[in-house]
């Protein structure tokens, strides 16, 4: 088993232009016969003479009938086949040593033995119930229709939705010929309703091979509504559990931190996300260390704990968290940082922590979140960045954090403060700078508009007045000065 983990690890990083897309492992009744595993070949590659098995044994692939599909079937029973569009390759009486009902490794290899590539599976799906496991983005699913889809592209694909209305436009068919009205109408309104639901999951990890360190993943939904949970729990190669089923609505980045038995071993994560319709996904992953396996620390303190319980009592440690370090001043329109590290007690635990910029009841921040398992007796560093958009000024950062889903969270609470961003005021005084310049255009304008139009201007005092109208003006003080002096003269003589 270790030299086919270390083959895993060897060849991992291969990427093919064919792939394993569809399984019929488990068929109802007798498999022999019956089982088939279909590839996906958009390159139209011949797999003449490839070989493919699983840990017992292997077959080379022998062509039946060549087509210009994109998919291949892989069979032990060709004529069950002869109406396919598909490419058909015969890999006799069984594949492999027969494809296991309670789960088995699939290995397709090309003509240099080069491991092309390989899927490992159990008997959670697709058990005896006349359905496939397909591969979408990734991962695994159930197939939607019954009898999966050998040669073409795998229903899950289609999504929820597409195939409802495939089997709602035969249920009506049916309907109209073999049931009544109000049966028709009940069944429509049925049909019609669950047309609309969606919900797919797949898994995503940072990447495939991880050494000595936390194994980092997130979950990808799709779904048409947004009241979903997602319960996810970690297998190893031998379908033992090693990190508890955990339920979560949040798709913040979870963590694990193994403890293997040996130096490589191979991980599946497995996750159901349970919404309008239930999804299924899962993720292999391969773990190395470099640690010496003797000296696991949960075996040595078990040990411990079994021989002298006082010596156990002095190694308990209780569930701590501390702020390693965070933003005390900001920049304006720019990124805080913190960083959080929590150490477990005796137990394992699920840790939530958020973490955001407030003054009194209001937030000026995003709000940064993580979420994942910390075993016992083990640290984890959590860094949390988040944006503010806060003006300068003094605020404090919350960082809350909460452990096993518990309604009071450990709280953190720092005074920080927002200081001006000296690019940011620059931008501001040139888009001020342009507004004033437009401003004072503007002012202009109107200006120049109000002296060009006429106006009816009364009690205003005079500036400026030209000869002819100072002329015009003091004529008629002339003529009654004269008047006025002749008046005086006649009067004068009488």
């Amino acid at each position: 088993m270790k030299y086919l983990l270390l083959l895993f690890l060897l060849l991992m990083p291969f990427v093919s232009a064919i792939e394993i897309n569809e399984i019929m492992y488990n068929p109802p009744g007798d498999d022999t016969s019956n089982e088939w595993i279909e590839l996906y070949n958009p390159e139209k590659i011949d797999i003449t003479n490839w070989t493919i098995g699983d840990l017992a044994s292997n077959d080379t692939l022998i062509p039946i009938k060549i087509t210009n599909s994109d998919y291949i079937l892989i069979v032990e029973n060709a004529s069950a086949f002869n109406d396919s569009d598909a490419s058909v390759y015969y890999a006799g009486s069984t594949i492999g040593n027969g494809l296991g009902n309670t789960g088995d490794t699939i290995l397709f290899y090309n003509l240099n033995k080069t491991l092309v590539d390989f899927v490992v599976y159990n008997n959670t799906f697709a058990n005896g119930n006349n359905k496939t496991l397909e591969k979408f983005n990734f991962s695994w699913y159930e197939s939607i229709v019954d009898g999966g889809t050998p040669g073409f592209q795998n229903s899950i694909v289609f999504g929820f939705s597409n195939i409802t209305n495939q089997t709602n436009s035969t249920n009506n068919t049916t309907n109209q010929t073999n049931a009544t009205n109000s049966t028709n109408s009940t069944i429509n309104e049925t049909n019609q309703a669950s047309s609309t639901c969606i919900s797919k999951i797949s898994i995503n990890t940072t990447k495939d091979i991880f050494t000595d360190e936390s194994i980092k993943f997130r979950h990808i939904v799709n779904s048409s509504e947004d009241n979903f949970s997602i319960v996810y729990w970690i297998e190893d190669l031998f379908g033992n559990v090693v990190k508890k089923q955990y339920e979560t609505k949040t798709l913040t980045e979870k963590s694990f931190t193994p403890h293997p038995s040996e130096k490589d071993t191979v991980y599946i994560i497995k996750s159901i996300l349970k919404g309008c319709n239930e999804s299924y996904a899962e993720k292999i992953v391969i773990y190395k260390t470099n640690k010496d396996i003797e000296d696991e620390p949960v075996d040595t303190r078990k040990e411990e704990t079994s021989k002298n319980s006082e010596t156990s009592n002095n190694t308990k440690q209780k569930f701590s968290y501390e702020l390693i370090s965070y933003s005390e001043e900001i920049m304006q329109n720019d990124e805080a940082n913190a960083v959080v590290k929590i150490t477990s007690d005796n137990s394992p635990h699920e840790v939530y922590i958020q973490a955001y910029i407030y003054r009194y009841s209001k937030k000026y921040s995003e709000i940064a979140e993580q979420e994942f398992t910390i075993e016992r007796f083990e640290s984890e560093i959590a860094e949390l960045n988040f944006f503010t958009n806060a003006t300068p000024g003094d605020y404090k950062m919350k960082i809350k954090i909460t452990k096993d889903e518990l309604k009071t969270p450990y709280e953190i609470t720092r005074n920080v403060t927002v200081v001006k961003n000296p690019d940011l005021e620059n931008q501001l005084n040139e888009t001020n700078d342009e507004k004033n310049i437009s401003i004072i255009e503007n002012k202009t304008t109107e200006t120049n508009k109000s002296i060009i139009k006429p106006q009816n201007i009364t009690n205003e005092t005079i500036i400026y007045q030209s000869k002819k109208a100072k002329s015009e003006y003091l004529v008629p003080v002339i003529i009654i000065s004269i008047l006025a002096v002749v008046s005086g003269v006649l009067i004068w003589k009488r």
